[in-house]
């Protein structure tokens, strides 16, 4: 089996960013023809490539209107992007009207003055006209290098279930096909690129479809679909009742989507959430101060000799003012960065910790999302049509008649306590499990076998400043997020920019001669 050079599991953004570096690098280094051409191959399980699920078709087209374009795209990227949104108006405004019905609508009258005055730190842009931008811009570049001589290009429509490592320093990788035949990959550079770990499961047994278990299989939008119907079509509107486990960005999402649909905004009696905090991502304040305190640091600074869990608790504390009146992120990037800094003394152990466990806590504090989802939201609450419970959610059990639901859940004070009223439909938005424990195949075997550890965070693979895991082995994407070294120093990685920063050094690595 002759290997193959470089070969990528996942083709979401992560891999995306990174082919794009591959191929700029190639023609800076003047690869002639006829030369060493390294054989590229992608590896998908999905139809769809370069977007993932965020930027992709399995969302909604009015999905992920969180955080301004500048937050969360790199800056030397932005002005392609920008003049993408201008320029190219004629072709996605008429198709982002035609998929996403009123939200849309509403979303154009409101940003398309925006985006024609260049305003961009206002404009909150639905994620997947990046993807659009994103895919095209790499399959445009990648037939340019193919027919340039620069690679060559493979993909592959297959879910990797499994690595084994050989003696000669390549791995082989398994696939399963799409008609759950299986077939084998020879690679000398192997890059998961898989995005986040699957979602945990929370309904076991017969609950039928009363349970989406994750929002975004197959898509979004076919969900939405099916719940308008079931909902319209109830005949007992009273009673129609809709759980959400979780209270992240996909459950407020969720809320902007029945918001924006009269239907089911009207079928549904009460939306009800639970989770946790008990509370829904913070709207983004844009509230201007001129000084920005943080007595607990300060205090820590001033005296010295702590260590990270109460330089970790200082910055909690701090936090809470940033976050009063909405997420602050001028404020909240002026708590990150002192904290940082206060960080210069610890030992390495101690910082690994703050990347892995620490700045979690803090990132799960400030979670924001746009103007849009905050309206949404509040317009469900002011009707009397959404509930949100500070707890912890244990079973759903189904009802006598088979067609409702009954939750059982733990509340603030740890009391069992059962929901009053039944539910037709359960929906999963809870984070992804521990890796050790994951239900995909392939992270489940590389953990347990050995081949590749979780970094401290449960959540990410432990990954040097090469991006390298085990021999012949890199992890891109939020698999990264946790890690801290000389290069990588990230809680999460599920932010374009970051991906974007991270892509040159990758793509580096990959073309080192073996």
């Amino acid at each position: 089996m002759q290997p193959k050079d470089i070969v990528f599991v996942g083709a979401g953004v992560a891999t995306a960013l990174t082919v794009i570096e591959l191929i700029e690098q190639l023609r800076r280094e003047s690869v002639a023809q006829g030369a060493n051409i390294p054989t590229l191959v992608v590896v998908e399980k999905n139809a769809e490539l370069w977007k993932g699920i965020p930027y992709g078709h399995r969302s909604s087209p009015n999905a992920l209107v969180i955080t301004p374009i500048a937050d969360f795209i790199y800056e030397r990227d932005r002005q392609e992007f920008y003049a993408y949104l201008q320029n190219e108006q004629d072709t996605w405004v008429p198709d982002h009207r035609a998929r996403g019905g009123a939200i849309a609508d509403k979303w154009l009258t409101d940003n398309l003055p925006k985006i024609d005055q260049g305003e961009w730190d206002k404009v909150y842009t639905p994620r997947y006209l990046f993807g659009n931008y994103i895919a095209a811009k790499t399959e445009t570049m990648l037939k340019s290098a193919v027919a340039d001589g620069l690679l060559k290009f493979e993909t592959y429509q297959a879910a990797a279930t499994d690595i084994t490592p050989l003696p000669d320093g390549t791995n082989l990788l398994t696939l399963e096909l799409p008609n759950k035949a299986e077939t084998d990959l020879l690679c000398r550079k192997l890059v998961l690129s898989v995005g986040s770990a699957p979602v945990k499961t929370l309904a076991h047994g017969d609950v039928g479809g009363l349970y989406i278990h994750d929002i975004y299989e197959p898509s979004a939008t076919g969900h939405m679909k099916a719940l308008e119907h079931l909902f319209c079509n109830s005949g007992d509107p009273a009673h129609n009742r809709l759980l959400i486990v979780g209270s992240n960005a996909s459950s407020i999402e969720l809320l902007y989507h029945i918001a924006g649909n009269p239907l089911l905004r009207q079928a549904l009696a009460k939306t009800v959430i639970i989770s946790p905090s008990g509370a829904l991502p913070l709207h983004t304040s844009t509230q201007k101060l001129t000084e920005y305190p943080m007595p607990a640091l300060q205090a820590l600074r001033e005296r010295g000799g702590y260590e990270i869990v109460e330089l970790s608790k200082a910055a909690l504390a701090d936090m809470q003012p940033a976050l009063a009146n909405g997420a602050n992120m001028d404020f909240v990037g002026a708590i990150v960065s002192t904290t940082l800094q206060l960080m210069d003394v610890l030992d390495d152990q101690q910082k690994r910790e703050f990347y892995a466990i620490h700045a979690i806590k803090m990132r799960d504090m400030f979670r924001r999302a746009g103007p849009e989802y905050k309206g949404a939201a509040l317009m469900l609450t002011e009707a009397g049509r959404l509930e949100i419970i500070k707890g912890r959610f244990v079973a759903v059990a189904k009802g006598d008649n088979g067609l409702t639901l009954t939750l059982t859940y733990t509340d603030a004070d740890g009391l069992e306590k059962t929901y009053p009223e039944p539910f037709q439909v359960l929906v999963n938005c809870t984070g992804s499990q521990n890796l050790d424990v994951s239900e995909s195949p392939l992270i489940n075997h590389i953990v347990n076998k050995g081949l590749c550890a979780m970094n401290l965070s449960g959540k990410g693979i432990d990954a040097g400043e090469d991006f390298l895991a085990a021999p012949g082995i890199y992890i891109m994407g939020p698999l990264l997020g946790g890690n801290m070294n000389k290069l990588i120093h990230f809680w999460q990685l599920e932010n374009v920019s970051r991906l974007s920063y991270l892509a040159p050094y990758l793509a580096k690595e990959l073309l080192k001669a073996e």
